[in-house]
């Protein structure tokens, strides 16, 4: 038997002289929520799946891991939260500001970037419609600036190429 069952058991004894005893998901809830851990709530939801204390055992795992992953701020991070939440708490009120935090700092990082393979990727890859207008734009500027270079760069090359002054240098 492990120390926290133990410790239970003694418990429910001690509450069993005083005329009732709580039940183990009770009392392993009551524990999670004075050590208020994500990891407590986990063991809590892992061993007492049909508990009447599910949901709030739940939400308050959501709001753990959303303070986490909101206080690191990477996008590592609002993924991994947003992967769990998709199999453990689909109703998840902070989904949509974790989409947009998200989607914030991968537009911040294709526009630190300044490429069109970062705004391609970003456009690609976004859940939110947030950015993709001033994305799409700025795209179509930089693929216009680099169509124009290219112009230039074989106008320059075709010109020297073909140039009198090449044929004038070389007769004298």
């Amino acid at each position: 038997m492990s120390r926290a069952q133990n410790n239970i058991l003694i418990v429910c004894i001690a509450a069993v002289s005083l005329g009732g005893c709580a039940s183990l998901p009770d009392l392993a809830y009551e524990r999670a929520v004075e050590r208020d851990t994500a990891r407590d709530y986990e063991v809590f939801l892992t061993r007492y799946k049909n508990s009447k204390h599910v949901q709030k055992a739940k939400a308050r795992l959501d709001e753990i891991r959303f303070a986490a992953a909101s206080k690191k701020g990477t996008a590592s991070a609002l993924e991994s939260y947003l992967s769990a939440i998709e199999i453990e708490y689909p109703a998840s009120p902070h989904k949509a500001n974790v989409e947009q935090q998200l989607d914030d700092l991968r537009f911040k990082d294709a526009t630190s970037k300044g490429t069109t393979s970062a705004y391609e990727r970003y456009l690609k890859g976004n859940v939110s419609d947030i950015h993709r207008q001033e994305a799409s734009r700025m795209l179509e500027v930089l693929l216009a600036e680099e169509s124009e270079e290219r112009f230039l760069k074989i106008r320059d090359s075709t010109y020297y190429l073909f140039s009198p002054t090449i044929f004038w240098h070389g007769s004298n």
